[in-house]
């Protein structure tokens, strides 16, 4: 949102902020992307996944630990090959379906040649033992691969690399499983170990290798079960005295290895925690264990992988496009999810491993590209609402209450002694223009007579549309009534020729009103108010004409005070009356609320509308009981209604200025909750924009008090006021009115249908609801519903009825527009 200072935009300092977060995090993905650190947000996912869900298995690995009891018992590392010919003989009758061995037994034993013979023999009577095989890197080259002598390979039912994947930061998650010197010939260990205990498995799938030197191919992710601790381990030496149950090892597969502390070699997994660190053959074992089971993972197919990626981010596209500012964090939210739950569900389903990081870098890139289109946008928007705020929409003119801020501040540069008057103009009949050819004739009249206006006062005097057929002309440095006459018999003149519209030719009566400053009044109001009793006075006149303020007029003072003589007894003689017009929802035409609107059944005037009497009730401070009768009465009779069964029915009731400033406003709220025993997120409190801005700083403080109680809040007849946008954000506003001026020229109007959609689309923008009031026809329905607002109210759907009429309304249950 922007501030206008004089001919100045400014940016608030949340949008800098909100611009400055997005160009930070839109250069951090752009930098994740072309430097491949997306990698590493792959493995953390993946280490997550796998560490939260381990896949369950049969376990069919065991492992004889060479540990530290066993060192101690038997001697310094490395044993006698003695040793190990026993371990063999004490395992024959186990009938382990496959033994390995996790040690390299690259030399012979010059010395003690028998020793060689007597494994060698062990292993040959077995028939099922493995020995390892790996790579030889005497620095930081492989220069060729380290295989048992010959001897023990020979009688060995499988050679296996033990070679294991390290990633960039330190962890095993991968192997090949066939690996050689300038060949790919060699299963890994775990792999021969595998093929042994189930001889009809098949797990070559590719012959496409990596290397120069020591070639690989067939890459599989460790499908890790659990975590250090889950595979059975027995002590070597324990087995060796056989204070182990021998069918421990049956049909399972028997894996030798170093685990004694300094001489076995200890890896980082994704199960790693508390440096609790995995030792090369409990890697192993986990390997055996997922290649039995089935259980080995595999990166997606390209084609698979191309096909996810495509839809994701076709999906994000699509929420980009679609959906509004306001859900576009959710919506990135929920799309990260959908890549990692796309990860997950292959992971777990079908042992593939999808990488999700490039898909989620690009969908943070996305959300930042289209946030930055969507401020823009509303930036957009929001200059336009900025631009006709305070213009009528039909003739482009100041309106009145813009006017009134334009003499404000031409009073204080002159310090007060502004000499100046005010001109109210009527152009009579102007409904029978509007009936007879439309609404497009109307304001084509009201152009030209705007248009006629204009030619008529000097550049310095400033001319705004007032209300319907009315214009008011501010003449500035005019004092007397010589003066200001030849302005009022031109325009007089001049409005009062032939309107040629639409091949009909018009004669529309005038009526002008006229007020001085400082000698009539030294309120603006009041002198508005003096401008506009002239004009009714010409008006009434049969020759209408030009009519100045004078003490003549001041009998009507004495009518007026007379009313309000009336008005003061009126609570007591139970003359005020609230009637309710229903609030309906746009699409189903379901009511949800009504608006409680006074009426004073007056004994000898009979019905008196509120425009008759408020304004009456403000000046004399009347409207502060009349305003606190109508919250606790309607109060009451909400909770009436809800006792009948209308549960979800919510209420609108209107706050004047006088009110919202009185300072027990927040007490007389309460007690008409309590009285009524109803909850404040039933009742809502309807504001004008000038009742807010009269003090910012209290308004607000006033607000949050209200809206602490749970009440909702509203700004009524929103457009027609003052309110600068760079404040309506700090309000805790729940919904925004469209003004009736607005909704009534939407048939006819493109300028109120573009100030329309933009009061919706901001008030979107700011998380506020929309309603609009004075909806009269289904064009002006279909148009907001079509275009966002979520709630309507008008004479299309009800007029306003009293309690008894709006029981039997919600008893039927009758929703439907009128017809």
């Amino acid at each position: 949102m922007s501030l206008t200072v004089g001919t100045q935009t400014l940016k608030s300092p949340t949008t800098w902020r909100n611009n400055k977060l997005r160009a930070v995090i839109f250069l951090l993905g752009l930098l994740v992307l072309f430097t491949n650190e997306f990698n590493k947000f792959d493995t953390l996912i993946y280490d997550f996944l796998l560490s939260n869900n381990p896949p369950v298995v049969e376990k069919n690995a065991v492992i004889i630990a060479i540990d530290d009891k066993s060192i101690n018992e038997i001697g310094r590392w490395p044993w006698s090959r003695d040793v190990h010919a026993t371990l063999l003989n004490t395992l024959e009758t186990s009938k382990a379906k496959a033994i390995g061995f996790d040690i390299l037994f690259t030399e012979a034993d010059k010395e003690h040649p028998v020793r060689d013979t007597n494994f060698a023999t062990a292993i040959e009577k077995n028939n099922n033992v493995v020995l390892a095989i790996a790579p030889l890197a005497p620095q930081k080259s492989i220069t060729s691969e380290l295989i048992p002598f010959s001897i023990l390979a020979d009688k060995s039912a499988a050679l296996g690399h033990v070679d294991l994947e390290v990633d960039g930061d330190g962890f095993v998650r991968s192997l090949y499983l066939f690996a050689g010197w300038k060949e790919s010939k060699w299963p890994s260990f775990s792999l021969a170990l595998a093929r042994l205990a189930k001889p009809d498995k098949t797990f070559e799938t590719t012959t496409l290798t990596i290397g120069n030197y020591w070639t690989r191919r067939q890459p599989i992710l460790i499908p890790y079960t659990s975590t250090s601790g889950s595979i059975p381990i027995y002590s070597y030496i324990d087995v060796l005295n056989k204070n182990v149950d021998i069918n421990n090892f049956k049909n399972k597969v028997v894996i030798v290895g170093l685990t004694a502390t300094g001489l076995s070699e200890r890896f980082t997994t994704p199960f790693s925690s508390n440096h609790q660190n995995m030792t090369g053959v409990e890697i192993n074992a986990h390997i055996v264990n997922g290649l039995i089971n089935d259980k080995f993972i595999l990166k997606t197919e390209p084609w698979i992988s191309h096909s996810i990626k495509f839809v994701i981010i076709l999906l994000s596209l699509l929420c980009a496009y679609f959906i509004s500012n306001l859900w576009l964090i959710p919506s990135l939210i929920a799309q990260i999810l959908l890549s990692i739950g796309v990860s997950a569900f292959l992971l777990f389903g079908f042992n593939l491993w999808f990488e999700p990081a490039l898909m989620i870098v690009a969908q943070v890139l996305i959300y930042c590209l289209t946030s930055f289109i969507h401020t823009k946008n509303n930036h957009k928007t929001i200059a336009v609402l900025e631009k006709h705020i305070g213009y009528d929409p039909v003739t482009l003119l100041p309106t009145q209450q813009q006017l009134k801020k334009n003499i404000v501040k031409a009073l204080r540069q002159s310090n007060g002694s502004l000499n100046f008057a005010i001109v109210v103009i009527n152009i009579g009949k102007f409904k029978d223009v509007n009936e007879l050819l439309g609404f497009k004739a109307g304001d084509h009249l009201l152009n030209i007579a705007s248009t006629r206006i204009n030619t008529c006062i000097d550049h310095k005097h400033e001319c705004a549309r007032y209300n319907g057929p009315e214009f008011t002309i501010f003449f500035k440095d005019v004092s007397s009534q010589e003066q200001l006459s030849l302005y009022c018999d031109a325009l007089y003149e001049l409005l009062g020729k032939p309107y040629q519209i639409q091949n009909e030719r018009f004669i529309l009566p005038i009526s002008i009103g006229a007020s001085f400053y400082p000698e009539h009044a030294n309120k603006i109001d009041d002198l508005f108010d003096a401008a506009i009793t002239a004009m009714q006075k010409a008006k009434k006149q049969t020759d209408r004409g030009v009519c100045y303020y004078d003490q003549t007029i001041k009998l009507n003072i004495i009518e007026h005070n007379k009313l309000i003589n009336d008005l003061h007894n009126a609570l007591e003689r139970e003359e005020i009356e609230i009637y309710y017009q229903p609030q309906v929802t746009a699409k189903e035409y379901k009511i949800i609320g009504v608006e409680a609107l006074v009426r004073w059944n007056h004994p000898q005037r009979g019905l008196i509308q509120p425009d008759d009497f408020i304004p009456i009730a403000e000046s004399t401070g009347l409207i502060i009981p009349i305003g606190n009768w109508i919250l606790q009465n309607a109060c009451l009779h909400l909770k009436n209604l809800h006792e009948a069964g209308h549960h979800h029915l919510k209420l609108a009731v209107n706050l004047s200025t006088v009110q919202f400033s009185a300072p027990d406003l927040i007490e007389q709220v309460a007690y008409a909750l309590n009285n009524a025993q109803i909850s404040a997120h039933d009742i809502e409190l309807e504001l004008t924009e000038s009742c807010l801005m009269k003090d910012i700083d209290k308004a607000i403080g006033v607000l949050n008090k209200l809206k602490g109680m749970g009440i909702r809040l509203s700004i009524d007849d929103f457009g027609t006021g003052y309110s600068s946008l760079s404040y309506l954000k700090q309000f805790p506003i729940d919904r925004i009115k469209i003004d009736r001026l607005f909704v009534s020229e939407l048939d006819t109007s493109i300028d109120a249908k573009e100030i329309t959609l933009a009061i919706i689309s901001m008030a979107h923008s700011l998380k506020m609801s929309v309603i609009a009031e004075g909806v009269e026809t289904v064009e002006q329905q279909n148009f907001l519903d079509n275009n966002n607002c979520e709630e309507l109210q008008g004479f299309y759907f009800s007029k306003p009825i009293t309690q008894n009429d709006l029981r039997k309304l919600l008893d039927t249950a009758t929703t439907s527009p009128k017809k």
